[in-house]
């Protein structure tokens, strides 16, 4: 996150041999700009999974690629007479045949554990089916594997989402969350979801951080990252803001290449332009122009790169009548959003490491800055260089 201030230094004074620098910040000599103050948002050391993003288990979807046949951010319970859980990549079964005490189940420790406040509520949504009809059991546990919280749910015969609230009787730092069965039966799982019961505003953001953010008083937001743009050195891992419309539960997630984890792109396209529009921030939506850091796409065949931007820019800003505004009508927005700036591509045109070559990047700037400004000349077009015609801004 970057913040853009000015302090104007009045006078400077030496002193028995020291300088001393008075600042009087209350006395600015001119005016400076909003528009210069923002911030920058990217999904680097969990800043949006396990940070902005409220969802408050690791891999809620069961999305995350098997890592030596073992479902990263789960652990398996009551493995062996009492009962077997069977795990693949998007989905775990349940099966017991005897009833107990101990769970045949999962746990899940969040991300560095998950925190819970005294009297607190959580709001927890899982897909799941049964055809015996066999209870869930839920239970909110900490470090010493004493609960803190319990509750029940009952899956229907068909994949479906049930809901419910489970309360945490105390305050921890890093518990977990244990699902299983305790009677003979079976259920099929495909996600877990566990979030605090109040989210910022009411759309779904981590309600400390995002009033943090709210705090700076930021004129935009920069957002979904700088090589997270990108992929990273492949264009295969780049961050498709349409995989991002789907409900949270279904979306597929991608490689966070650059940082190293899997992102499971929960916080997506309309969660941040939600985001700015509940601070009052214009948004800064930057695209992928056809470049990683290993990969550039040649000019003839930029097509599904610039249709993709056009796209993204008609959920954002054109009527709900249109073929793509309507998707934004669907989630509950008829009204566009405020995007104001867009950035045409991250940090290319410079070259190894960060991608593309300058003659690249004009190459590119130009196909995309024509045919954007042809169908939205209201917006602002940021370059990443200098070296292209008619830039507006530069990064």
């Amino acid at each position: 996150m970057f913040l853009l201030t000015s302090l104007v230094i009045l006078a400077a004074r030496h002193q028995g041999g020291a300088v001393s620098i008075v600042v009087h910040a209350d006395r600015p000599a001119h005016a400076v700009s909003r528009d210069l103050f923002g911030v920058f948002f990217e999904e680097i050391n969990h800043a949006g999974d396990g940070g902005l993003n409220p969802e408050l288990v690791r891999n809620f979807n069961f999305r995350e690629p098997l890592k030596e046949k073992v479902l990263p951010g789960w652990n398996f319970l009551g493995n062996g007479a009492a009962g077997t859980v069977i795990s693949g990549r998007g989905e775990i079964d349940l099966q017991r045949s005897t009833a107990g005490d101990a769970l045949v189940g999962a746990s899940n420790a969040g991300y560095w554990g998950i925190p819970l406040s005294a009297g607190g509520k959580y709001r927890f949504a899982i897909t799941c089916q049964s055809a015996t009809g066999v209870p869930l059991v839920l239970r909110l546990v900490d470090a010493g594997g004493q609960a803190c919280g319990t509750a029940r749910a009952t899956p229907s015969a068909v994949f479906s989402v049930v809901k419910g609230t489970i309360t945490s009787s105390r305050t921890e730092r890093a518990a977990h969350l244990e699902i299983g069965i305790a009677a003979a039966g079976s259920i099929g799982i495909k996600s877990v979801s566990l979030q605090p019961l109040t989210t910022w505003k009411g759309h779904g953001l981590r309600p400390d951080l995002a009033a943090m953010v709210d705090g700076l008083r930021p004129a935009f937001v920069r957002f979904p990252g700088g090589c997270y743009v990108e992929g990273g050195d492949y264009l295969a891992d780049r961050f498709r803001w349409e995989a991002t419309l789907a409900p949270p539960a279904e979306r597929g997630g991608h490689l966070n290449e650059t940082w190293g984890y899997w992102s499971t792109d929960a916080l997506g396209y309309h969660e941040y332009l939600q985001w700015c529009e509940d601070m009052g921030a214009e948004a800064l939506f930057v695209v992928n122009c056809g470049f990683s850091h290993q990969e550039t796409v040649p000019v003839d065949k930029l097509d599904s790169y610039l249709i993709n931007t056009l796209d993204a820019l008609e959920y954002a800003l054109g009527p709900s009548t249109s073929r793509v505004g309507a998707l934004r009508a669907q989630r509950g927005h008829p009204a566009p959003f405020p995007l104001k700036y867009l950035e045409i591509g991250n940090e290319n045109g410079q070259g190894w490491p960060t991608g593309g070559s300058p003659t690249d990047y004009a190459a590119h700037y130009k196909i995309f800055a024509d045919a954007i400004k042809a169908k939205y000349p209201q917006l602002t077009l940021i370059a990443d260089t200098r070296r292209v015609a008619n830039a507006e801004v530069v990064d």
